[in-house]
């Protein structure tokens, strides 16, 4: 134990300091005790960024170094809004989120009775719809699509000019486990959870980290996740995962 630890251990400090990759790091975000409690996630020296009183959500307990993704996309109505003038009476219902829906207004013109063009809020136009039903064709996978829904033939039939309008609220914002069959943003890695902290009951603030070099070995995915899958997504981030294995010597980047 060199004299530092020595000094922290006597003093009760829980100072941050410089560690070598993998060995024992300081617990920092929301911290209650002057206590040292060591750990190995953090595996560098590249800055760490805390965010602290953000909201944890998922209605679970999540342990120290869990893989976050933030709630950036809301529920999107189960109905398309008919535009004004429309001659047809055509209905869209069923109206789903998919892993690449955006926030902002979709929009449903038809070219025909029942053919479609469907556009994102950036005004790109998606796959078009060719027949009544369901929309993808073939059934539409929701985790595959920016939307799914089902257009039903009314008793008047639409027109080249009508149109139906879908707009998708902003999510949240709060955080919740990543996992890759999520739609509503969070199926993407963006932070690293601080401390143990339970949501069961409900959501509670938390603290984050929001950038940092992690043992891939001491976090914990959800669903679908994994170090590898991951990786490239929290580099964006300014989160970089390496897998450290004190006991060999053993250092992987991801």
């Amino acid at each position: 134990m060199n004299m530092l630890k020595l000094l922290m251990a006597a003093f009760g400090w829980s100072r941050l300091y410089a560690i070598p990759p993998g060995y024992e790091n300081p617990q920092q975000p929301m911290a209650v005790s002057e206590t040292f409690v060591p750990d190995q996630l953090i595996a560098g020296r590249f800055p760490l960024v805390t965010m602290q009183n953000v909201l944890l959500t998922g209605g679970a307990a999540l342990n120290r170094g869990s893989v976050l993704g933030q709630v950036t996309v809301g529920t999107p109505p189960t109905t398309g809004t008919a535009t004004g003038g429309n001659t047809g009476n055509g209905t869209i219902t069923a109206v789903a989120a998919g892993s690449k829906t955006q926030v902002g207004v979709y929009t449903v013109k038809f070219t025909a009775a029942t053919a479609y063009n469907v556009f994102d809020p950036n005004g790109r136009m998606l796959e078009p719809g060719a027949a009544a039903g369901a929309y993808p064709a073939g059934g539409g996978a929701a985790q595959e699509t920016d939307l799914s829904f089902t257009f039903t033939a009314g008793g008047t039939a639409m027109v080249a000019g009508d149109s139906f309008t879908i707009t998708v609220p902003a999510g949240s914002g709060k955080y919740k486990l990543a996992a890759s069959t999520a739609v509503d943003g969070s199926q993407t890695p963006c932070a690293i959870l601080g401390d143990y902290t339970d949501a069961s009951g409900g959501d509670v603030n938390c603290a984050i980290y929001a950038s940092g070099e992690f043992n891939s070995n001491f976090l914990t995915f959800g669903s679908g996740i994994t170090a590898s899958s991951a990786a490239a997504v929290l580099r964006d981030a300014g989160i970089y995962l390496r897998s450290v294995l004190p006991a060999t010597g053993n250092i992987t980047n991801f």
